[in-house]
């Protein structure tokens, strides 16, 4: 899950409400799945299961390429070029693009 500032930087206008939505919609739906394993499991078990959706956010934020804005901003144009078309599933091209 990305920060919801990187959301409404790199999101398409038409999926930015529901990708802003999400985090709301993961937290009810996590409180609801931590309720019902909770009633049938020791707590030291659910802490660990618990704790791998936060451990693999964070291995999934570590791959993420940096906001093309922020590297556009920091004059890093290769990059962010690279970052926008990762971001946006386009392939690689062998001219750069127009700034």
């Amino acid at each position: 899950m990305l920060p919801l500032f990187q959301v409404s930087e790199c999101s398409d206008t038409e999926f930015r409400g529901i990708l802003g939505s999400m985090p709301a919609v993961f937290m009810a739906l996590g409180i609801s799945y931590v309720y019902l394993i909770g009633s049938f499991l020791p707590w030291h078990i659910v802490s660990y299961i618990c704790a791998v959706l936060p451990l693999l956010n964070f291995v999934g934020i570590l791959l993420a390429p940096e906001s093309p804005y922020w590297l556009l901003v920091n004059q890093k144009f290769e990059q962010a070029e690279k970052a926008f078309r990762w971001l946006k599933g386009i392939p690689r091209a062998t001219e750069p693009m127009t700034r």
